[in-house]
C-alpha cells in the first residue's frame, strides 16, 4: 500500500513538473531555431524573443514584436522569417462597475484545447488550439476532473469580476478562474 502511494506520489509530481517545463522547453526550441542568424546582434534579438514563453509565465513585460518576429517558425525548413503570431492579450472593461460585477465579455471565442496538465495541487494548465495558454488560479477551489484527450475539451474564456477571466468547458457548468499565461 505504501509503494502505490508512493508511486502515485511521484506520478504527480513527474507531471506537474512537465507542466511546468513546457515554457522552457518552447524557449529552447526557439533558441535552437536562432542559429540561423550569423549576425550576432540579430541572433541576440532572436534569443530574446525566443525567451517570450517563460517571460510570459513569470509574468515579465513582453518582448518587442521586432524580436519575437526573428524566431523562426518550428516547422518552417526556408531561410524565411516568419511572423509569430502573439494572441492578443485580454482587456478589461474600462468602468468601475462592469469590472467590479464583471462584464462576461469574450475573451477567447471556442477553442479546441490542444493539451492540458495538473500540477500536484490539482490545478490545471491548458494550451489551446489558437496558441493561447491559460493556468488556473490558485485561489479557485473548483477541481477539473477530465481523462479525456485534450482535443475533446472545447472551451471559451469571458471576463469575470475585478478583471479577472473565467475559463469554462463546453458541457460543463463549473466555471474556472485563470490567468493568461501566454
Amino acid at each position: 500500500m505504501i509503494r502505490l502511494g508512493m508511486l502515485v506520489g511521484a506520478l504527480l509530481l513527474f507531471q506537474a513538473a512537465a507542466a511546468d517545463a513546457a515554457p522552457r522547453d518552447d524557449m529552447l526550441s526557439g533558441i535552437s531555431r536562432c542559429n540561423s542568424f550569423a549576425d550576432e546582434r540579430t541572433f541576440l534579438d532572436c534569443v530574446y524573443g525566443a525567451a517570450e514563453p517563460v517571460r510570459a509565465e513569470l509574468g515579465l513585460p513582453p518582448a518587442s514584436q521586432d524580436q519575437t518576429r526573428l524566431v523562426p517558425s518550428a516547422t518552417m525548413n526556408t531561410g524565411a522569417l516568419p511572423l509569430v503570431s502573439k494572441a492578443p492579450q485580454p482587456t478589461e472593461s474600462r468602468g468601475f462597475i462592469s469590472r467590479f460585477f464583471g462584464t462576461g465579455k469574450l475573451v477567447t471565442r471556442s477553442q479546441a484545447m490542444r493539451s492540458y496538465a495538473f500540477n500536484a495541487a490539482g490545478l490545471f494548465t491548458v494550451r489551446l488550439s489558437n496558441g493561447e495558454v491559460w493556468r488556473q488560479e490558485d485561489g479557485d477551489n473548483s477541481r477539473a476532473h477530465w481523462s479525456k484527450a485534450a482535443s475533446n475539451y472545447v472551451v471559451t474564456v469571458v471576463t469575470g469580476t475585478l478583471g479577472s477571466f473565467d475559463l469554462q468547458v463546453n458541457g460543463e457548468s463549473l466555471f474556472y478562474k485563470v490567468q493568461r499565461q501566454r
